[in-house]
């Protein structure tokens, strides 16, 4: 009995360290769950955009964090339009790399909808996360 109590607790050890390890992607939304509140990087780099921390945001583009790197593209791209801002060659073939990129994030909009999506897919396709960056952007612009 002894011995498949110390199997049972080994096997309930493994699986917990297994689950602790699981590799976590980024969350993206603009307006999430029943109350309707942006992730935290939107809410981040919102902040950014308030206080003019323009390097911020295109160091983010070398972010490991994918809904980092989305935000940093749509809003450098927003900045250098507008003439807030100059990207470097490195910085612009930076973009291109994300928006050609199958790295995952999970997006999320109201209370039912979550996917994964890839990074080519947000940029690519028409999405909800896309329309609702543009409308976030307009807040800001």
């Amino acid at each position: 009995m002894l011995k498949y109590l110390i199997v049972l607790l080994c096997s309930s050890f493994n699986f917990i360290i297994a689950q602790s390890n699981e590799i976590e992607i980024p969350l993206l939304g603009f307006g999430c769950s029943e109350t309707l509140n942006p992730t935290k990087a939107v809410g981040q780099f919102g902040i950014l955009l308030k206080t003019k921390k323009y390097k911020k945001i295109t160091n983010a583009l070398y972010s490991e964090n994918s809904a980092e790197k989305f935000l940093s593209v749509i809003i450098s791209e927003k900045l250098k339009s507008l003439g807030k801002i100059r990207l470097t060659e490195k910085d612009s073939l930076k973009i291109a790399e994300i928006k050609n990129s199958n790295e995952l994030i999970t997006v999320c909009s109201g209370c039912t909808y979550y996917d994964k999506l890839t990074m080519r897919q947000l940029f690519d396709e028409k999405n909800i996360i896309k329309e609702s960056s543009i409308i976030w952007l307009m807040y800001y612009f």
